[in-house]
């Protein structure tokens, strides 16, 4: 991202090749989701596909990351859906531990005991020096 002619050179390659809606200059969430140690799906006449998420098997996180969404929603025509953002082959007992705490008050308080364990850092995540500096 330091070569502003190489930066529009593969931008408009890109466009070229996917035929996008539009062209986004800055910004890649495939390597954000791979810093975030999730799994990318490659093929030819597309950009990569993120397949993972970096919570997937975490049940309990994703409790808490639907409490907070209720928590500042109730009462304002609160609508949970995961959209165009739930990644491929997402479990559905992630799906139902979320559902839970819309649909269920014994589950959103269950959901306020839960702390996160200790320990728990990104300290292991790896980020790829991807300037090449």
């Amino acid at each position: 991202m330091q070569s502003a002619d190489l930066i529009v050179k593969d931008v408009l390659k890109a466009y070229k090749l996917y035929k996008g809606d539009c062209i986004a200059v800055s910004f890649d969430l495939q390597i954000e989701a791979e810093v975030l140690g999730c799994e990318l799906h490659w093929v030819d006449d597309c950009p990569p596909s993120v397949v993972t998420h970096p919570l997937e098997d975490y049940e309990n996180a994703c409790k808490l990351d639907a409490l907070e969404c209720y928590d500042k929603c109730v009462g304002k025509w609160f609508v949970m859906s995961p959209g165009c953002d739930l990644p491929y082959d997402t479990k559905i007992e992630n799906l139902q531990a979320a559902a839970s705490i819309v649909l269920d008050e014994y589950s959103r308080e269950a959901a306020l005991s839960i702390t996160a364990a200790e320990g728990d850092s990104f300290d292991d995540i790896i980020i790829p020096d991807y300037a090449g500096s």
